[in-house]
């Protein structure tokens, strides 16, 4: 019995040793294998060097594929249309609109108020500063057409549009101007960076005055 173990154990031995052995022939120099197959659809490998017989399909297939071929460089690209220059980062250019919002509002028993409104771009001057109230005639309507939802200037002109009032008994304008709307002195100093803004109630409480304001650059 262990004869006949041993036996079994050699010739599988053998068996796979010359199986890797065909395999190792089938391998040409290039690397490829070439199988064929019979009419009757069995697949069999020839030694490297050797032809399929008659009658049999040759299926040549590789272990590992050939380098490809490098591709040819590129024609260059046309040069690139120029682009638009990037918006001015300091100083507004002529003609440039900008816009925003103003509010005022707390509590005092007569006693100032105020906020401030700066400008995102620069002024090359002092805008001239024009107060539209809300409800009464635009004081000037060619340099300020807007509205407090359209707020727009006339190139020079820092518009203020009131869309809220109450219980605003001054407001400030320009530094020693006074400006008579509605019984209130209402004064603004503007400088080429933006504007201040102040106010007093007319009465002790709450003041509310807001509304939005649009400067358009010389």
């Amino acid at each position: 019995m262990k004869k006949i173990i041993v036996i079994a154990l050699t010739l599988a031995s053998l068996s796979l040793t010359a199986g890797l052995a065909v395999a190792a022939q089938s391998v040409s120099k290039s690397g490829s294998i070439l199988g064929c197959v019979k009419k009757n659809g069995v697949l069999e490998v020839v030694k490297a060097g050797k032809r399929c017989p008659r009658r049999s399909t040759p299926l040549p297939f590789n272990q590992v594929g050939p380098q490809g071929v490098q591709g040819l460089q590129g024609v260059q690209g046309p040069q690139g249309v120029q682009g638009i220059p990037g918006p001015v980062t300091t100083t507004a250019a002529s003609g440039l609109t900008q816009r925003g919002f103003f509010d005022i509002d707390g509590y005092e028993t007569y006693q100032d108020l105020g906020t401030s409104i700066t400008f995102p771009l620069e002024l090359s001057a002092v805008p001239t500063v024009v107060e539209v109230p809300n409800g009464l005639p635009n004081p000037d309507p060619t340099h300020c057409p807007g509205s407090p939802d359209a707020p727009s200037a006339a190139p020079g002109y820092l518009c203020l549009y009131d869309e809220y009032e109450q219980n605003a008994g001054q407001v400030f304008p320009s530094p020693g101007e006074y400006l008579q709307i509605n019984d209130a002195d209402k004064r603004f100093g503007a400088s080429p960076f933006g504007a201040r803004l102040t106010a007093v109630p007319q009465n002790a409480g709450e003041v509310i005055i807001n509304g939005s304001w649009a400067v358009t650059a010389r």
